[in-house]
């Protein structure tokens, strides 16, 4: 639990008692941190991946990456290497929220085997079970939300998280985590995980709090002076203050530098159609008539619409300034790809960054 309220202090009441002995109970998982302070390219990942496949082929395997583009390079690497022994699945902000919910839905019900490339958006509520998760290096709790789908229903034999620490040989081995979590977090996880190789489940509650103390004593006064906002729910001096302040110490959890357009895509008949009555609700003159029939309508509009960054859209399609940037059926062929969703242009995508702070949110 994020250290904002201090149950010391009594700012907040603690409803599970005990919960260092829960925790203590639980032994689903081991999450090896040996690789951590190595320095791998993509291509050595894929060689690592493509060994433990063919040699646990009996074993799901999860692979969550920190960007769209190192995901799409390893799906399809993954796709062409495995296609034919195994159900490859690909998942990211960047497939329609109807697809993504079909996908999980096909992984759930699925008794094959199953290989899942995935950016951190399998993070928020995916409830899928997987026997070996290899992620990407991220912040701790990132890293623990992902472990909750390695061995999630307590099966017979134990599962095995595998951290990584990727590096970009086309940018100075920049970690491709810096490209999109804040220092600070990484900093933090990695102080956290000192001295551990072979990390055991009961032990997660420890360097979770180790993590979250880190955060709290590496903030400044000005961090705190936004705490201090959030506390009292003045959120917008809050977002005021973290805005106007470059360097102020506060910290996101994931760096979001970028203008982002939503892009419904008409994928089918049922897109099609909710586009025309998503056409007919603007039409309406009272405007208190016209939020309702939206509020009863967005869920279905928003399961056909994508939240991209505006530079990866532009050259696919004219964007809409002032609504929702719409794909027709004739353009979908060449803006969204079946298997890998919208077709950003990922040679000039340079920041590698994805959007999925904006579905993690809606959600």
């Amino acid at each position: 639990m994020p250290l904002i309220f201090s149950e010391e202090s009594k700012e907040i009441y603690e409803l599970a008692k005990n919960k260092r002995k829960y925790f203590e109970e639980f032994s689903r998982i081991t999450i090896n941190a040996k690789r951590v302070s190595e320095k791998l390219t993509i291509d050595e990942y894929k060689a690592l991946l493509s060994d433990d496949i063919y040699r646990f082929e009996e074993d799901d395997f999860l692979i969550v990456m920190n960007t769209i583009r190192t995901s799409i390079d390893v799906y399809s690497f993954i796709k062409e290497e495995f296609g034919d022994s195994a159900e490859i699945y690909y998942l990211s902000t960047n497939i329609i929220p109807k697809e993504r919910l079909e996908r999980i839905k096909k992984i759930k019900k699925s008794k094959n085997r199953k290989i899942i490339v995935s950016t951190q958006m399998i993070e928020a509520g995916v409830d899928i079970d997987i026997d070996r998760v290899y992620r990407d290096f991220g912040p701790m709790d990132s890293i623990n939300q992902t472990a909750g789908r390695c061995n999630r229903e307590w099966g017979d034999k134990k599962g095995l998280v595998t951290l990584v620490n990727l590096t970009n040989e086309n940018h100075y081995d920049r970690p491709y985590a810096a490209y999109i979590y804040d220092n600070v977090l990484i900093e933090e996880t990695r102080n956290a995980l000192s001295g551990f190789e072979m990390i055991e489940e009961k032990e997660i509650f420890y360097l979770a709090e180790k993590y979250y103390m880190g955060l709290k004593n590496h903030g400044s006064d000005e961090s705190q002076k936004l705490l201090d906002c959030i506390k009292e729910l003045r959120y917008r001096e809050a977002f005021e203050s973290g805005k106007d302040d470059k360097n102020s110490g506060v910290f996101e959890l994931i760096r979001q530098e970028f203008k982002t357009v939503d892009v419904f895509i008409e994928i089918d008949d049922d897109a099609a159609k909710v586009w025309q009555e998503y056409q007919s609700i603007k039409k309406i003159k009272d405007r208190f008539e016209r939020k309702r029939k939206f509020n009863r309508h967005k869920k279905d509009l928003y399961m056909y619409v994508l939240s991209l960054p505006e530079f990866a859209v532009r050259k696919q399609v004219d964007i809409d300034e002032k609504d929702i940037t719409f794909v027709s059926r004739e353009m979908v062929f060449n803006a969204y790809d079946e298997d890998t969703g919208f077709m950003r242009d990922l040679e000039k995508d340079y920041f590698f960054l994805m959007g999925e702070l904006a579905w993690i949110l809606r959600c």
